[in-house]
């Protein structure tokens, strides 16, 4: 008889995941995984952060996705940067690194303003404007917000198989940010 220790995890195919035996068990737990995240975004730290990131946005003037594709690569570019770090050390990324802390299934989440620019975020992401990226446009929906959940994929950050989840972020049913969420295929287990 072995202990629970030693039980091993079924080896469990992508395809399985999705449309087989476990895709339902996939879904029902994204399902709690998506609740979970309600929570934390009605958080007063994520609204304020979003809200003066928006206000700033709307008195600063929008600019065109050029102009901001030009503000990603520099910041690519100096990640060290005071602007860059902030985003790991801000009000919001602290509420979002604790969250992750006590819930491990989590691997990464980065939530943006609403033209698309990393407002916070538990990792250093690869890039800062996301408004380019099809899961954005398709999250945004044309301003009314979408929730949708992405592929099955090898996150290299992560180093893990993940699901995306695309999740839009509301204060009073009124958009105001969009995040991305990457849930770990191994917490299904956990």
């Amino acid at each position: 008889m072995s202990s629970c220790s030693e039980q091993r995890q079924p080896q469990i195919s992508k395809k399985d995941l999705q449309s087989g035996e476990y895709a339902h068990e996939l879904r029902a737990h994204l399902d709690v995984r998506v609740e979970q995240l309600q929570l934390l975004f009605s958080s007063k730290r994520i609204l304020q952060t979003l809200e003066y990131a928006n206000q700033h946005l709307s008195e600063e003037g929008f600019l065109s996705p050029v102009h901001y594709q030009a503000l990603d690569q520099d910041m690519q570019k100096s990640r060290d940067t005071y602007n860059v770090q902030l985003l790991l050390y801000n009000a919001c990324a602290i509420k979002i690194k604790q969250f992750q802390a006590e819930h491990p299934a989590f691997a990464e989440i980065f939530i943006t303003n609403l033209v698309g620019m990393n407002v916070c975020q538990t990792n250093m992401t690869t890039d800062f404007y996301q408004a380019d990226e099809d899961w954005w446009k398709n999250s945004y929906n044309n301003g009314k917000g979408k929730l949708l959940y992405g592929e099955i994929e090898y996150d290299t950050s992560a180093a893990e198989i993940v699901v995306p989840i695309y999740m839009p972020i509301y204060d009073s049913h009124i958009l105001i940010g969009i995040a991305k969420v990457l849930v770990s295929v191994n917490s299904i287990y956990n």
